[in-house]
């Protein structure tokens, strides 16, 4: 990931230590407000509560549609894998 943002290929482990933990709480941070706002409702944590929580951050909540839309494609195609292997051990 760090790499990716233009960082040596190979960074000094101090830094990665340093980014795997910012990113460590932020997730579970997220996870906490996206599990106070499901139980408030009374149900489970959606991917509407992940959205809800980044809607006024336009990157994040673009990142969070797309990525939600490329796990659909993902799914579909896959559906679209085992109906054509089911068939094709059928005949």
């Amino acid at each position: 990931m760090m790499y990716g943002f233009g960082d040596d290929q190979t960074p000094y482990k101090e830094s990665v230590e340093l980014v795997e933990e910012i990113m460590v709480d932020y997730v579970a941070q997220t996870m906490e407000k996206a599990i106070a706002s499901a139980t408030s409702r009374g149900g489970k944590p959606t991917t509407e509560d992940l959205i809800f929580l980044v809607r006024k951050d336009p990157k994040k909540f673009s990142r969070v549609r797309e990525l939600l839309h490329l796990q659909q494609e993902i799914a579909a195609a896959r559906k679209g894998f085992d109906v054509d292997d089911n068939a094709a051990g059928a005949s």
